[in-house]
Formats: C-alpha cells, structure tokens, sequence
C-alpha cells in the first residue's frame, strides 16, 4: 500500500447563494432577408453578492496556496500548517458571520467547510487513490 505521512484532510466549500438573477433577453438579429430571434440568459449580480464573491474568493484563494494535493476525498495539507490552517478557518467564520449579520436577507455565505486528520477509512481511500496514481510526480509532495 502506498505510504503517507501525517496530512491534515479539509473537505466541504464556502459559496455565496442569493443575489443574483437571470433574466432572459430575447435579440432580433438580421440574417439575410429574414430575421432570427435568440434567446440569452443574462445574469446580473448586486454589490451586496459581488461583495460575497470577493470574501468566498479570498478564503478560497487563501487554501488553495497551502493544500499539497486535491484529491476526491478532499484536499490535503501539511500537518505542520495545522496552526495557519486553523487560523484561516477561524478568520473565514468571523468574516462570514459579519457579512451575513449586516447582508441583505437575500444574500448569504454558507460555510462547509471542515478540517480532520487523515485517518480511518478516509486514510485507506486516499491510500488506494495514490497508489492507483502512483505514476504522477505530484504524488511525491505527500508520500513518506
């Protein structure tokens, strides 16, 4: 079985819902003699949204530099980053708290995000999942 150090595995995501709306624009454009109707979806977002976009983005951004590897069972992390990881976590709660406290109630961030250390049955699919993918050079940033 493949090897793997102590990794810290966070799986869940934050995402921004309400605020926007679609509206369905219908366009004459003139081809030849005739005249083609289409129909788009256009999508438009409030400042509040654009406002969730950027705080989901940033903590979003913020993760992605300190995760080694994505995988389907979660992204993994250096045990020794567990301090800056539980930072990260505790900054992205207040910061979502805040914005949902002051948003419009149509708006809002939701918060799944959850952090474990990787062992158990999550440890053995990741195992499994490396070992299948044993090939890739990426792999080599979490084996022992």
């Amino acid at each position: 079985m493949f090897e793997l150090r102590p990794l810290i595995v966070v799986t869940g995501a934050i995402s921004a819902r309400g605020g926007a709306a679609t509206h369905v624009v219908n366009s004459q454009v003139a081809k030849g003699a005739a005249h083609k109707t289409t129909i788009t979806r256009e999508r438009t977002a409030t400042s509040v949204r654009l406002h969730a976009d950027v705080i989901v983005s940033e903590f979003s951004r913020r993760l992605r530099g300190l995760r080694l590897l994505k995988t389907p069972f979660g992204g993994l992390f250096d045990r020794d980053k567990l301090v800056e990881l539980t930072g990260i976590f505790d900054q992205a709660t207040h910061a979502i708290s805040d914005f949902n406290k002051s948003a419009s109630e149509d708006t809002a961030i939701i918060n799944g995000l959850v952090w474990e250390h990787l062992s158990g049955n999550r440890l053995a699919a990741v195992q499994g999942w490396a070992a299948f993918h044993a090939e890739a050079s990426v792999l080599k940033k979490v084996a022992a």
